[in-house]
């Protein structure tokens, strides 16, 4: 089994401030407009591995069939990142590894745009992704598998954070 993996070889955890504890961006309102995505997502250090799995597939789940708006969009959102690091044409966006980690930005080749989604969870055989506008147009969130030697693949990008 793979090592997995968050930002600069850490294990990161995608939380949301709530109050003064710390929730899930599930449990805060979530609009059904152009800013629905989790804006609230930060980035915390976490005790690693499987806990971070579970919490983030949890997060996925919660969010799912919401609005996420295009996959561009989402991705950046969640992620907390720039358009400098994710252009807002999926497909130039860059890859800059070929295993998937946990958060890594997934590059598939699925309309004349590309599609990004985000890697929650992978084993040997498989990849689970966390994305919005599937199928095309539809600008909804929802989680799914794919083959980790599918053809749509094109890479992954890891975003470095400090």
């Amino acid at each position: 089994m793979k090592a997995i993996r968050g930002f600069n070889g850490k294990f990161y955890l995608g939380l949301a401030i709530f109050g003064l504890g710390v929730a899930l961006a599930s449990a805060l309102p979530m609009k059904t407009t152009s800013s629905t995505i989790p804006q609230q997502t930060v980035f915390l250090e976490s005790k690693g591995g499987e806990y971070d799995r579970y919490l983030l597939q949890q997060q996925a789940e919660k969010l799912k069939g919401k609005w996420g708006g295009q996959c561009t969009f989402f991705v950046r959102q969640f992620l907390k990142a720039t358009q400098n690091n994710i252009p807002s044409l999926a497909r130039l966006t860059p890859t800059n590894s070929t295993e998937p980690e946990l958060y890594a930005i997934v590059k598939t080749k699925e309309s004349r745009f590309g599609h990004l989604g985000i890697v929650i969870d992978f084993d040997e055989e498989s990849v689970t992704i966390f994305e919005s506008n599937v199928p095309l147009g539809s600008e909804k969130i929802g989680i799914r598998k794919l083959k980790i030697n599918d053809a749509r693949i094109l890479g992954y990008h890891i975003l470095e954070h400090n």
